[in-house]
């Protein structure tokens, strides 16, 4: 599948979530439920 990411993006992608987020409570981030759950 063209839409799946490799392994090497996914994790480029969650590094830049992370940074995003990272000076904020963790209430504004929306993926944050995602990524416990």
């Amino acid at each position: 599948d063209k839409k799946m990411l490799k392994t090497a993006e996914r994790l480029v992608a969650f590094v830049i979530l992370q940074q995003a987020y990272a000076g904020q409570p963790p209430s504004s981030n929306p993926f944050l439920s995602t990524l416990i759950s």
